[in-house]
């Protein structure tokens, strides 16, 4: 029986829904048109193709895709924006980029190949989607990792060529604007190309330590995340799904959701490893993240939102899940700000 293909967070989408709606298209009207459900936590590739297309269309913005791609911040990819801002090189925080790209998604990533005259990260992804229909969404992304390369790594670089597999569009004002670089389009692959004397510029203020420790962990996470089943993600997914939808999120409910008792879905957690609690809480974490993120959102708020009856149980539960408490990870984005 074929596996269902990896999906996206459905924050993947929210760079999209905030210039979509900056220009007067409402999240419901733009889900519609691309004919998502706007119920889940996560969504589909195909999908979020066809909502940047449909985005494009619906604000008349024939470059919306790379618009979104200059809004990316590297703070927005946590652990992953700091590891590749510590890199020793901009060629070392390439490779780091594609190494944990996974943590975010494994729909989609970016891979480095290598080149006698240097390397290019290419985009790649899963699932079926011609190049034409995923235009939008493939300029959303080499724009936006090169926006992250240059803003994390403190660079001014420009790359030596970039390469998309769709027809070229009428106006290329806005892709020679943002990429600084020839453009070939009908290419092989999709991917930015950097010379050797590039890979070899030095990351300014890179902190070593730092960067060995989030790797460290960053590699743990991965660790886990390979030994986890597609019931985890499952099951995480109606977590956040339920949250989302502000409906009570209990072992009994989450069970009958999926189609089983609740003692089948606690013989199953206790076959891998999973506690209902931990898997709770990791998903109202990765929205904790996101709610924290806003800085008039107050942490008693937050933990209402996410369903907790009392803010010190949401402490606990951040700080077992991230490391650190809540005003610790609201504190360290603020002082990030620039980044």
């Amino acid at each position: 029986m074929p596996q269902p293909l990896p999906s996206l967070p459905i924050e993947a989408a929210a760079k999209a829904l905030v210039a979509a709606g900056a220009a007067g298209i409402p999240r419901q009207a733009l889900f519609a048109a691309a004919g998502i459900d706007d119920a889940g936590g996560r969504i589909g590739f195909a999908s979020l193709c066809a909502l940047y297309e449909q985005a494009a269309r619906l604000t008349g913005d024939d470059a919306f895709g790379l618009h979104v791609g200059e809004l990316t911040a590297p703070r927005m990819y946590g652990s992953l924006g700091y590891i590749v801002a510590n890199s020793a090189s901009l060629d070392d925080a390439l490779v780091s980029l594609a190494r944990y790209q996974p943590l975010w998604t494994r729909a989609a990533g970016v891979e480095v190949r290598r080149r006698r005259d240097g390397a290019s990260l290419r985009y790649w992804h899963k699932g079926e989607v011609p190049p034409e229909a995923r235009r939008q969404e493939s300029e959303q992304m080499l724009a936006a990792l090169l926006v992250f390369v240059r803003r994390a790594a403190g660079i001014a670089l420009n790359p030596t060529e970039i390469r998309f597999e769709h027809r070229a569009p009428a106006d290329l004002g806005e892709h020679r604007r943002i990429f600084g670089a020839p453009i070939r389009f009908r290419a092989a692959a999709t991917e930015i190309v950097f010379a050797a004397t590039t890979l070899a510029l030095p990351i300014p203020e890179a902190d070593a330590t730092l960067a060995r420790l989030m790797r460290e962990q960053a590699q743990s996470a991965l660790a886990e995340q390979g030994r986890r089943e597609p019931f985890a993600d499952q099951l995480r997914d109606r977590v956040t799904a339920a949250i989302l939808a502000a409906q009570p999120v209990s072992m009994s409910d989450l069970a009958a959701s999926m189609g089983i008792g609740g003692r089948t879905l606690q013989r199953r957690l206790r076959r891998h490893g999973l506690t209902f609690r931990a898997v709770a809480d990791e998903a109202r974490v990765a929205l904790a993240r996101e709610l924290l993120a806003e800085p008039g959102l107050a942490l008693a708020r937050i933990a209402f939102r996410l369903g907790y009856s009392q803010t010190s149980a949401f402490h606990r539960a951040f700080r077992r899940c991230a490391g650190m408490t809540p005003g610790a990870f609201r504190r360290a984005l603020t002082a990030h700000e620039e980044f």
